[in-house]
């Protein structure tokens, strides 16, 4: 096994940090909303905040395609959508999103930094 590098180190404990404030900081069965969610790189740390659904809003088609095929790819126990939207240029409404009910976590957190 190859000794791990410093970047390397870096992004394990940028996970670690990201599971623990999501465990302290969002509420078992939560709906969360995630803008500029990339390719679905953090879609497995919501597994331990429990969360029961989730959308993730990017303004990259192919990055949705392949957020949500992390997503299948993994089993996540939680119910996900992908939006296509520029959150900077497009107002979005829960409407917009086909929801009813607003989100209890709206985040930004590109890798989590």
């Amino acid at each position: 096994m190859a000794p791990a590098t410093a970047s390397s180190q870096v992004a394990a404990l940028q996970q670690w940090a990201a599971r623990v404030l999501l465990a302290e900081l969002v509420a078992r069965d939560d709906s969360v909303c995630e803008m500029f969610c990339g390719r679905g790189e953090d879609t497995a740390l919501w597994v331990h905040a429990r969360i029961s659904s989730y959308l993730g809003v990017d303004l990259t088609p192919s990055s949705l395609e392949e957020a949500a095929e992390e997503w299948r790819a993994h089993g996540m126990p939680y119910a996900a959508a992908f939006h296509y939207a520029d959150p900077s240029l497009t107002p979005l409404s829960l409407e917009s999103v086909g929801r009813s009910a607003p989100f209890n976590v709206v985040c930004c957190s590109p890798r989590v930094q």
